[in-house]
């Protein structure tokens, strides 16, 4: 043991890295001359509630803006079935909420799609949020005629109504529509 003590006191002299004649670095003790300007924004912060709105829209990867008559695309899916593609932008509401979706055939009255989703909303801004890429599941068994029994066979060229409604947990509603012209997926042209 005495030789672990010898060994480690003559080991504890001064290194070559810390002379003794080695001057400590100057160290700053001046305040800064000039402050740090104030942060600049361009927007005034605002508490003011967002306006209730809600912009149905088309879109599977992002939002599509719809106009009236604007043409929607019958998607034929792998597995057999068929869908419209909707979207929507909602402001004034909490960041969850429940989407109403349906899509009803003008000429005949017949509702041929009609979903619900509970959906968090992607925030765009400060105020609104979006929800994309929602399946409006197309459903013509009410239209069906001998044959004839499948979307292309049935709504091409068809005006409809697609209508979201939408309502979050504290109960603040919104809705939208817009008339749209199916067409038939590129897969189902013959």
């Amino acid at each position: 043991m005495r030789w672990i003590l010898l060994l480690a006191a003559a080991c504890a002299g001064d290194s070559p890295e810390t002379d003794a004649t080695t001057p400590d670095p100057p160290v700053d003790t001046d305040p800064p001359t000039t402050p740090d300007p104030p942060v600049d924004t361009d927007e005034p912060p605002t508490d003011e509630p967002c306006d209730v709105l809600l912009q149905v829209g088309s879109g599977d990867l992002y939002f599509i803006p719809l106009s009236s008559l604007d043409e929607v695309e019958m998607v034929h899916g792998p597995q057999g079935g068929w869908h419209i593609w909707w979207s929507v932008l909602l402001s004034g509401t909490e960041p969850t909420a429940q989407l109403h979706g349906t899509i009803t055939d003008i000429d005949s009255n017949v509702v041929v799609s009609d979903i619900t989703y509970n959906v968090k909303l992607d925030p765009v801004d400060d105020c609104i949020g979006e929800s994309i890429g929602q399946f409006g599941y197309l459903d013509v068994s009410g239209l069906a005629s001998g044959s004839l029994d499948t979307p292309p066979e049935l709504l091409v060229g068809h005006t409809l109504l697609l209508r979201v409604e939408a309502a979050d947990f504290a109960g603040t509603t919104a809705s939208d529509d817009v008339l749209v012209v199916a067409v038939p997926d590129p897969e189902d042209v013959d």
